[in-house]
């Protein structure tokens, strides 16, 4: 298996003369001058990695203010408090998300005192150690104990300098080659923007959309296109069966719909879906989105890793406890085991939290319960359970949204739920051309 090594020499940055020489006991880079595949998408996604945690950092200092702070800013922005009746009118009974509510507070509770415990544990260790220090530093029989740490003390310090310089060296390589491919990447798009007539018409097109922004008119098209398909996908099953129009069931349950009501020219005759159940289209573009973004979650939790095993030279270790078989096969399975473990806790978590995950909220879907209510903790976790039951099917739990009649999968099916267009779904213009629609 190819190891990751932070020790590919990379070029400094425009302007200066010289390379950054690689750690000692480094692999020699490839003949070809060029860095192996894994070690180049390793200083990539560092360097981008460390670059967004810059921008990020900085961010959080000027623009996120503390509790206090926010409290009374939206304290000011309201004119008077709602009643109690008004408020639960509006925001819902406490006493539904009461359950939600103690976690989070046990939660913020047990955190203050962990971090109470963390200071006089540390408070306590300094003053035990000043203690103990002070035997070898003042009573003469100890010198040869006090030369003995004194040299101890001095190699680890040198260790920790050796890993200072080999850490600035990945932190500068991994930064230049990120620039310079993001650089290139930009180079590239701007050379396709302006050679592609294609691509220069689309932009034209969604540039010229009044009071839309870029991204915004790009998802817009995109669900469209996905409503679109998955009309056309009901349309198709119900002809194999015979039958003259496709069995969709109605949501006896009103859906919350944040965005404004589309324009009626907008809409043109096109058939309105919003609040209704997502279709096969829809929920597969959702789901690939999530597995891109877990995928790109992975490779990062994967070099942080990897460069904590090799600072620490534990492969070494596992390799003598466990031998060459051994060692490969654990890394094997607890791979595996954490792609698992962050599967699900992000499944998890956003239903529970959020109602829907990042491709959902992508593609206007929501994962609701019973008559529309909030997905607990327990039902996301039956609909995890519910989606590795598919899997091992084949994928026949997740086509079985196609035959039922409330475009449920057996992920719905065991935890009791339903996905819904949570915006004003309708299919694409092209769709009113066809007839019969």
């Amino acid at each position: 298996m190819t190891e990751i090594t932070s020790s590919t020499p990379t070029k400094s940055p425009a302007g200066a003369g010289s390379e950054i020489s690689p750690p000692a006991g480094a692999a020699a880079p490839p003949p070809s001058g060029k860095p192996d595949r894994v070690t180049a998408v390793s200083n990539l996604a560092l360097g981008s990695l460390l670059m967004a945690i810059e921008f990020l950092d900085d961010w959080v200092d000027n623009n996120v203010p503390t509790q206090a702070q926010a409290l009374e800013q939206r304290a000011k922005a309201q004119d008077v408090l709602l009643p109690q009746s008004e408020w639960e009118a509006t925001y819902g009974r406490p006493e539904a998300d009461r359950m939600r509510l103690a976690v989070m507070g046990m939660a913020a509770s047990a955190n203050a005192r962990a971090v109470r415990a963390t200071r006089f544990v540390l408070r306590t260790g300094g003053r035990t150690a000043d203690a103990a220090s002070w035997p070898l530093d003042h009573i003469f029989l100890f010198r040869p104990v006090r030369y003995g740490r004194d040299r101890i003390t001095e190699a680890a310090n040198q260790q920790v300098d050796r890993w200072v310089e080999a850490g600035r060296a990945l932190d500068t390589g991994s930064r230049a080659v990120a620039e310079v491919s993001l650089s290139r990447a930009a180079q590239d798009s701007v050379g396709i923007v302006t050679v592609e007539p294609h691509v220069q018409e689309l932009i034209q097109e969604i540039v010229a959309a009044q009071g839309t922004s870029m991204t915004t008119e790009i998802i817009k098209e995109v669900r469209e296109h996905s409503v679109s398909l998955d009309m056309r996908v009901d349309k198709v099953w119900a002809t194999l069966r015979g039958r003259p129009k496709p069995e969709i069931a109605t949501p006896d349950f009103a859906v919350a719909i944040p965005d404004k009501k589309p324009d009626p020219k907008e809409m043109a005759g096109r058939p309105y879906l919003g609040g209704g159940y997502a279709g096969i289209a829809s929920r597969v573009l959702a789901f690939s989105i999530d597995l891109f973004a877990l995928i790109i979650s992975l490779i990062i939790a994967f070099v942080f890793v990897r460069g904590i095993v090799s600072i620490f030279n534990l492969d070494q270790l596992f390799q003598n406890l466990l031998g060459t078989s051994g060692h490969g096969t654990l890394r094997v399975v607890a791979s595996g085991m954490l792609g698992t473990l962050v599967a699900c806790v992000y499944w998890i978590f956003g239903w529970t939290f959020l109602g829907a995950t990042v491709g959902k909220i992508v593609m206007g879907l929501r994962v609701v319960g019973p008559g529309g209510s909030r997905v607990g903790f327990w039902r996301s976790l039956r609909r995890v359970i519910g989606y590795f039951i598919s899997a091992f099917a084949l994928g026949l739990g997740f086509l079985w949204v196609i035959v039922n009649k409330r475009q449920h999968d057996w992920a719905d099916k065991l935890a009791g739920t339903s996905v819904v267009y949570a915006w004003h779904a309708r299919p694409d213009e092209t769709f009113l051309a066809e007839k019969g629609d």
